[in-house]
């Protein structure tokens, strides 16, 4: 595990900054290959980690319906768990 040095960095303090971010994150979740897709959802992770709560709050409702509709879906157990893991932080 890694030690959290900063409340948030400085991308992640501006909404357009967590805007590009998410959008990135979201169309791998939605279109990437498996690995793509299991290593996005780890990301986000981090951008939920580092976001102020309030920056971070418009975006949430679009990667929540992402992430819920990609682990109905019939792919590996290790997507699936840090998808629920990056659930689990919201």
């Amino acid at each position: 595990m890694y030690r959290k040095k900063y409340e948030a960095l400085e991308i992640l303090k501006d909404e357009e900054g967590v805007k590009s971010l998410v959008s990135v994150v979201q169309a791998a979740i939605m279109h990437g290959s498996v690995e793509v897709r299991i290593d996005s959802a780890f990301c986000f992770k981090y951008i939920l980690e580092f976001a102020p709560a309030a920056v971070i709050k418009k975006e949430i409702i679009k990667i929540c319906g992402a992430l819920i509709r990609v682990v109905n879906d019939k792919f590996p157990q290790e997507l699936k768990l840090q998808i629920f893991y990056a659930l689990k932080l919201i």
